[in-house]
């Protein structure tokens, strides 16, 4: 599994405050990751809460981690993503996938 260090660094108050348990672990109204209910797992991976809580899915799928926006660590996903979805085609741009 690869380490994303620049998670870590790009979302260090939300970790802090998500794993203050103390205090409800809630994060600052100004987060961008506000609107994710996001919660820390316990691989200490920020994922996205309450996303199909209820449905039959797989916990990877109901929950995806949130991944940084610029990170090498977050291309390195998206690139073998793409290229597993769409292996036959030439890519001469980033994938447009969703990232915080």
């Amino acid at each position: 599994m690869l380490k994303d260090t620049s998670s870590k660094k790009a979302f260090r108050n939300e970790i802090v405050s998500l794993s203050d348990k103390e205090h409800n672990a809630k994060i600052s109204r100004q987060s961008s990751l506000l609107k994710l209910d996001p919660f820390i797992d316990e691989q200490g991976l920020i994922r996205v809460g309450r996303r199909l809580e209820n449905s039959t899915l797989p916990f990877e799928v109901k929950h995806p981690i949130v991944l940084t926006r610029s990170s090498q660590v977050t291309d390195l996903i998206i690139d073998a993503k793409r290229w597993q979805i769409f292996p036959k085609i030439e890519w001469s741009h980033p994938c447009p996938l969703n990232t915080v």
